[in-house]
């Protein structure tokens, strides 16, 4: 194959590190800790769904901020990362102010806004369902934890997936601009590999059939690969002439 295994190896490597550095233990205990320290305090909330929902988003505000910036700080490492093992491929640094890059960094602030909400909706239903219930306060406190768990695991799932479709986006705008149109779909099989991702690890691809191709979750997926917490890439292979799908 004349892609640089060991180049992709230490990409691979050093991308996964940073992936799994989000912050995301520390922001599901912000969503366990800030509320339960609110119904301690002042006891179980009393009140409409979206009185109850702008409570929580006065409490959690700044921690989701705080997770979006930690995000795209990343990006900027990953994009250093890149431009470092791929100098070889385009003659220019790929920076922040491309279009396709800043349009990643957009994607996932929204989608830790929509994420802002639903736990803001989750939290409110388990402080109506208590006073249905007419629970204490210590039965909400383990409610509140339930949630913080998900928002734990849903933070280090988004944190994961972004910086890899950044790290993904950068790779694939250096060899655009280095006149690369042939990938290699690299990464391990494992028991969960998704049928998308087991059907093409290994073969080599044109960029417009990538760009046609659909994962069914998230997408592009010249970006996103298979979708959601996705572990494989396209690997750039620059004496490819024709696709090997075979």
């Amino acid at each position: 194959m004349a892609i640089d295994r060991p180049r992709f190896d230490r990409f691979r490597a050093e991308i996964d590190a940073l992936a799994e550095a989000v912050p995301a233990a520390e922001f599901g205990r912000a969503v366990r800790d800030r509320p339960a320290g609110y119904v301690e305090r002042n006891g179980i909330p009393d009140g409409s769904d979206l009185e109850l929902v702008r409570l929580v988003e006065r409490l959690l505000g700044d921690d989701y901020a705080a997770l979006a910036s930690a995000i795209v700080r990343q990006f900027t490492e990953a994009r250093d990362l890149v431009n470092e093992l791929y100098a070889d491929i385009g003659d220019v640094d790929v920076t922040a102010d491309t279009r396709r890059l800043t349009r990643i960094e957009r994607a996932v602030r929204f989608d830790i806004g929509q994420y802002d909400e639903a736990i803001a909706r989750d939290l409110a239903r388990a402080a109506r369902e208590s006073l249905a219930l007419r629970e204490d306060v210590r039965d909400l406190i383990q409610r509140i934890e339930k949630v913080g768990g998900k928002a734990e695991t849903y933070a280090s799932t988004l944190g994961n997936t972004y910086t890899l479709r950044y790290a993904r986006a950068t790779k694939s705008e250096r060899a655009r601009i280095g006149g690369i149109q042939f990938f290699e779909y690299v990464g391990a099989i494992r028991p969960t590999t998704r049928p998308f991702c087991l059907e093409r690890v290994g073969k080599t691809y044109s960029t417009s059939s990538i760009l046609a191709m659909r994962n069914g979750n998230l997408e592009p997926v010249i970006e996103c690969c298979g979708g959601w917490q996705c572990a494989h890439h396209w690997e750039p292979d620059p004496l490819a002439t024709e696709e090997r799908t075979d």
